[in-house]
């Protein structure tokens, strides 16, 4: 379809970030051959311990993506940040 997809964020760390990192998950899947039984948890472990949360803790003070609950529950769920990884900050 030759279609595009854009993630916009005021300080690009939090909706930035779970982009990011569904993509990185999907290009080792299609480019670098990683399990599809595995995908989710490379994709949670990215999200929990790769260094887009170590922008987020440069940005904020803490290691934690900025999305109250309100927010996690609009996003898509390959959107959402794992349990733990966010709170309510001020950005």
């Amino acid at each position: 379809m030759n279609g595009g997809r854009l993630t916009s964020c005021k300080s690009a760390k939090d909706r930035t970030s779970m982009s990011v990192t569904l993509s990185q998950a999907q290009i080792l899947l299609k480019d670098h051959n990683l399990h599809p039984d595995i995908f989710e948890s490379a994709l949670e472990k990215m999200r929990c311990e790769g260094t887009r949360l170590l922008n987020a803790e440069k940005n904020v003070g803490e290691r934690r993506y900025a999305f109250n609950g309100l927010q996690v529950l609009s996003l898509p769920k390959s959107f959402r940040p794992p349990e733990g990884t966010y709170r309510a900050l001020q950005t």
